[in-house]
C-alpha cells in the first residue's frame, strides 16, 4: 500500500482565500503519481538497496525530506524496480560516449523477442539527458537527417533508433559514475530502457482520499492511499539468470 498524508490547520483552511481543501488534494494526487514513477524507476526488494545513499536521497528534490526516507516504511522498497531489475541481470552500459551506436548496443542487452512486443521500446530519462545529450545526436539535430521535429529547429525528439523517447522528473543527474546514488557523487545521469508490453501494473483499489478531524488539535488529516502492484511476467521475483532481459540501464553519461 502507498500512502501519502497533510496535516493542515483547519483554521487556515478556512481562512484561506481559494479553496484550499481543493488544492491540497490536487497536490496529493500529483504527489501520489510522482511517488509511484519514483517507484517504478528506484525500487528495490534485495537486503541492501543498491542506491547506498538512499537514507539521504531525494529525487529531483520532488518529495519532502523526513525521517522514512532509506528506512522500511520508504517506498522505494515497496518492489523491484526497473533500475534495479536491469542491475540484477547485468543488463548495463556504459553510456559516457552518447552516441547512436551505444543507444543501439544498449538495445542489444534485450533479450528477442522481448524488444519486439506491441508498443516497442522506451527509453525513459531525465529532462538534463534529453536536452544535453538526446538533442544534440547528429542523428537527430539538424533538419536534413531528422526533418521537422530536429533538435535545432525547436521539435521534440520522439524517437531515436528503436527508442520510444519518455522525458521524467524523478531520473534527474544524481549518480555516481557506476548508476547509483551514493549520497557523494551526484555528477552523472542515467538512462532507462525497456519493453513496456513485457511489464505490469496491477491496481489492487484506486485512489483513495480520505479526511479525519482531530478536534483536540483543531488539524485536517487529509490521507491519500492507493494500493497496486508492479512487475513482469518474464521469470519470477528472484530474478534467476533464466529470466529474459527486458530492460537495460545506460549509466555513467
Amino acid at each position: 500500500d502507498l500512502a501519502l498524508r497533510i496535516a493542515a490547520d483547519r483554521s487556515a483552511l478556512e481562512d484561506s482565500p481559494i479553496d484550499a481543501m481543493a488544492a491540497l488534494r490536487e497536490a496529493m494526487i500529483v504527489g501520489g503519481a510522482l511517488t509511484e514513477e519514483s517507484l517504478i524507476f528506484h525500487g528495490d526488494t534485495a537486503g541492501t538497496h543498491q542506491d547506498t545513499g538512499i537514507a539521504s536521497w531525494n529525487p529531483g528534490n520532488l518529495f519532502d525530506t523526513n525521517s522514512i526516507l532509506g528506512g522500511t516504511a520508504d517506498h522505494r522498497k515497496m518492489f523491484l524496480g526497473l533500475r534495479a531489475r536491469a542491475a540484477d541481470m547485468s543488463a548495463t552500459t556504459d553510456l559516457s560516449t552518447f552516441d547512436y551506436s551505444n543507444l543501439l548496443a544498449l538495445a542489444g542487452n534485450l533479450d528477442a523477442p522481448i524488444g519486439m512486443t506491441p508498443g516497442g521500446l522506451v527509453l525513459a530519462m531525465g529532462y538534463e539527458t534529453y536536452f544535453t545529450k538526446v538533442l544534440g545526436l547528429t542523428e537527430t539535430k539538424t533538419m536534413d537527417v531528422y526533418g521537422a521535429n530536429a533538435g535545432v529547429l525547436g521539435g521534440f525528439v520522439g524517437v531515436v533508433g528503436p527508442w520510444a523517447i519518455r522525458l521524467t522528473p524523478v531520473l534527474s543527474k544524481q549518480y555516481n559514475a557506476s548508476g547509483i546514488y551514493d549520497g557523494a557523487t551526484e555528477t552523472k545521469q542515467v538512462v532507462v530502457g525497456f519493453a513496456p508490453g513485457r511489464f505490469t501494473r496491477w491496481r489492487r483499489r484506486s485512489a483513495r482520499f480520505e479526511i479525519a478531524n482531530d478536534i483536540t488539535t483543531n488539524l485536517a488529516n487529509m490521507v491519500l492511499t492507493k494500493r497496486f502492484a508492479f512487475g513482469s511476467p518474464d521469470g519470477n521475483s528472484s530474478l534467476t539468470s533464466a529470466s529474459p532481459t527486458n530492460v537495460a540501464v545506460g549509466y555513467n553519461i
